[in-house]
């Protein structure tokens, strides 16, 4: 049977209802974080949306040939839908597009100046026996004249220690 036979029979078994039916019913949160779930954001696209429902419909009617699934889209895609069908799957995938781009930018909104500002101040001072571990958490104190770092900190904090006459 030749592949032009196989997919005709494929179009011809096809329940369109199936595949012009919006992901999750055109609610673009949910498809958002759905595309999101395994720890990638995923970027959508129209013509994946739809190829999905051809995918689960193909599996419906017991067909997993994915270069007769990809022929069946791209007929499908091309000649079977209206634009206004492939402008709502493109409009679907868009709009999560950009709620995913403003969660992952929500995300990294610590590198922001007042972020960062707000972190230099935090008002309570780590504690830790070691010496390091205080002046990396809480900055270097180079006069106090108890440590190694008072030995080669700046002339002025010598001239403030009470050593000097």
């Amino acid at each position: 049977m030749s592949i032009r036979t196989k997919l005709n029979g494929f179009l011809g078994r096809v329940q369109y209802i199936n595949i012009n039916q919006l992901p999750y019913n055109g609610n673009v949160q949910i498809l958002a974080i759905q595309s999101r779930s395994n720890g990638r954001v995923q970027r959508l696209t129209g013509y994946g949306l739809m190829k999905q429902n051809l995918v689960r419909e193909a599996h419906r009617l017991q067909i997993f040939n994915r270069y007769l699934i990809n022929l069946a889209m791209d007929h499908i895609w091309n000649i079977h839908s209206t634009s206004s069908q492939r402008s709502q799957f493109i409009n679907l995938a868009s709009d999560a597009n950009d709620l995913n781009r403003n969660h992952v930018s929500r995300g990294h909104c610590i590198n922001t100046p007042n972020t960062l500002e707000l972190i230099s101040r935090l008002p309570v001072p780590q504690i830790s026996n070691d010496i390091f571990e205080q002046n990396l958490f809480n900055g270097a104190v180079f006069c106090d004249g108890n440590n190694f770092e008072s030995l080669l900190s700046p002339s002025e904090c010598f001239l403030e220690s009470s050593s000097f006459p």
